[in-house]
């Protein structure tokens, strides 16, 4: 995996990105995880996101790849140091529909005041 580029990360379809294991999520580098398009992010499982996703990955996603995060994704697949990790700009990104998803403990524990 680690032989590959920016540019082929980014030429990944969706099936391809769905196929990622865990372990392989985890192992790309935060330039890698922001060349994956929003197509690509949405097409995550639960699962990747969950275990595949480290905090400093969910921080490095672009404000069009949060926006693109399914209600599974935010509510099933975020952690609350996640939430409590991203930038304003992304959490003002989710969708309604997103922010509606979000548990008590990601609202309680994971949203600053400035979020």
């Amino acid at each position: 995996m680690n032989a590959l580029s920016t540019a082929d990360y980014a030429a990944l379809n969706t099936d391809q990105v769905r196929a990622l294991t865990t372990d392989q999520l985890r192992s790309l580098s935060n330039n890698f995880i922001a060349a994956l398009t929003t197509a690509d992010i949405k097409a995550l499982t639960t699962d990747q996101v969950k275990k595949g996703l480290t905090t400093d990955q969910v921080i490095a996603l672009t404000t069009g790849q949060v926006a693109s995060l399914t209600t599974d994704q935010v509510q099933k697949g975020l952690t609350t140091d996640q939430i409590k990790a991203m930038e304003t700009r992304d959490v003002a990104a989710l969708t309604t529909a997103g922010v509606q998803a979000l548990t008590t403990d990601q609202v309680s524990k994971g949203l600053t005041t400035d979020q």
